[in-house]
């Protein structure tokens, strides 16, 4: 008994760790992004970080809170899986028992996974209770089991080999823990990358352009082609993301500002998803360029557009390097329709 009561007192203590390096975690997070939301506020009033750029550095903030969120839920998952075990445990050293029946069998839509139906008396009443085996015990009609119960509430139940936990709660806890391991990792690494993309946004600066969408044969993902005012035209293919250009291909010529370089770059579109009016932004990478280019910037590598004198200053206060890369021999062709 006293090695059991060891070793109960070593978990509850665990469990008081483990909750508040949750807390500190939650609040030290919390903490951050707000400090990351209120920076990029402080900077744009200050008019050091024009409202574009605001807008990408407010996407990773987004990111990073929903990666926030994904790990809050992964948490309550697990502590809710938990309490179910600690409950059915505390039943078994709690509970009433008594001597009950098997009486019949119940299975599932399937056809598999059956619950049990047993019956057993509590003083002078008879009561049922669905039991939901994952012992891996196999039981017949009439077999004796021990029934535990507990005496505030005669219908909650579990038995000596089986804990009967709430398959519907625990079901859902899983779930929730497969969902947040996935969407966790992808929340977080959407905020590192849209992180980069303000970096090199600040480095690069804003060009404006015209951008035909063009959707390519057996990809998602279309291409943009983006001839800017001074006659460069700079092929970008979108990345994966939830904000894409698929529904800019109906048009061409679309006015877009540009702003970026290598595989950090963002293209805000004029009308967004849900309203038009609005600045969307879509997340791409370059794919070949047919003017000067730029390169060496942090996150990125490849070539970009053509980077104005006035914002290689920011770029080398940020510890980046540009370079020119003569003009391609041929231009880029806008891509069609093969004619047979």
């Amino acid at each position: 008994m006293e090695l059991g009561g060891r070793e109960d007192e070593t978990k509850d203590l665990r469990r008081r760790r483990a909750l508040w390096l949750g807390v500190a975690w939650f609040f030290g997070v919390v903490f951050a992004v707000r400090r990351i939301v209120v920076t990029g506020r402080l900077l744009a009033e200050a008019g050091r970080v024009d409202q574009r750029s605001s807008k990408v550095r407010a996407l990773s903030s987004r990111s990073l809170g929903f990666a926030l969120l994904w790990m809050t839920v992964f948490v309550g998952a697990v502590f809710g899986t938990d309490f179910l075990q600690r409950s059915a445990d505390e039943l078994l050293a709690t509970g009433t028992r008594v001597e009950g029946r098997v009486e019949s069998f119940r299975l599932d839509r399937t056809g598999k996974y059956p619950t049990i139906i047993v019956g057993y008396r509590v003083d002078s009443a008879s009561f049922k209770a669905t039991i939901d085996p994952d012992s891996g015990r196999v039981y017949t009609v009439g077999q004796p089991v021990t029934v535990i119960y507990d005496p505030a509430n005669p219908r909650s139940v579990r038995t000596l080999e089986e804990a009967n936990k709430d398959g519907i709660a625990m079901g859902l806890f899983l779930v929730l823990m497969l969902l947040s391991l996935v969407g966790a990792p992808a929340s977080g690494c959407a905020a590192v990358k849209w992180w980069l993309r303000y970096r090199a946004a600040l480095a690069t600066g804003w060009r404006a352009g015209k951008a035909t969408v063009w959707g390519r044969k057996g990809r998602k993902l279309p291409d943009i082609d983006v001839k800017f005012e001074d006659g460069a035209v700079t092929r970008f293919r979108t990345v994966m993301s939830t904000r894409g250009a698929n529904r800019f291909k109906e048009g061409g010529n679309v006015p877009v500002s540009v702003a970026g370089t290598g595989q950090n770059v963002v293209l805000v579109f004029p009308d967004g998803r849900w309203r038009a009016g609005r600045p969307y932004e879509v997340p791409a990478r370059e794919v070949r360029s047919d003017g000067l280019a730029a390169s060496g910037v942090r996150g990125g590598k490849g070539q970009a557009g053509f980077v104005p004198e006035e914002r290689r200053d920011t770029a080398r206060r940020h510890g980046l390097e540009f370079r020119d890369v003569p003009p391609r021999e041929k231009p880029l062709k806008p891509r069609g329709k093969r004619r047979s």
